[in-house]
């Protein structure tokens, strides 16, 4: 049953992204957890758009990115000390990793000009 990372919201199958946060929904197993271990940690970000980001550029490099965040909207003030992180499936991990590489390195040349 696919589930938001963001928003622990379960949804029917079918439904790949988030109708309360635009999050792209995860699978759970049958004893409902994520399956974290086919994932991989590529990004932790003090901010939600930043990982947003990211996943969009990584996504346009035809690699599929997930975002779970750990803001607590019920406790007032502490959600913004919260992590985000950004996971990619394990197969795509090195392409991942090499593809946020030449993002840094382009970055990095923009701010010598």
């Amino acid at each position: 049953m696919p589930f938001c990372p963001n928003c622990d919201k379960e949804f029917d199958h079918g439904v790949k992204v988030c109708d309360e946060c635009g999050a792209q929904l995860l699978e759970l197993d049958e004893d409902n957890t994520p399956y974290e271990e086919n994932l991989s940690l590529v990004a932790t970000f003090d901010e939600m758009y930043k990982a947003e980001m990211l996943v969009t550029n990584l996504e346009s490099a035809g690699i599929t990115a997930y975002i779970l965040s750990q803001r607590d909207s019920v406790v007032t003030g502490l959600g913004n000390l919260a992590i985000v992180k950004v996971f990619v499936n394990n197969e795509d991990l090195d392409a991942a990793m090499e593809f946020i590489a030449s993002l840094d390195n382009t970055t990095d040349e923009d701010n010598e000009e």
